[in-house]
């Protein structure tokens, strides 16, 4: 499980870039601590993972740069923005 603070670009890029040297499996291959390098990795796993971005008010166009690709992941949403169904 992968836990971001979605209030803002720069925090989601700071909480994607800390999975990089937080989650074991990343370490051992060798993941840079940028969203470019953690966003695919994740994408390419062959396990499931949740993403949990926290707090997500500005709009789903700002989660959105910041979801992996793929169908392997699940990704929860919390917002208090009532455009983001």
């Amino acid at each position: 499980m992968y836990w971001v603070d979605g209030t803002n670009p720069e925090a989601m890029e700071a909480s994607i870039a800390a999975i990089a040297s937080a989650d074991e499996d990343a370490r051992a291959v060798g993941i840079e601590a940028h969203s470019t390098s953690v966003l695919p990795w994740l994408a390419s796993r062959e396990q499931n993972w949740l993403m949990i971005f926290d707090g997500a008010d500005g709009g789903y166009e700002e989660v959105e740069a910041f979801t992996p690709a793929g169908k392997r992941g699940n990704i929860l949403i919390s917002t208090r923005n009532s455009d983001m169904q």
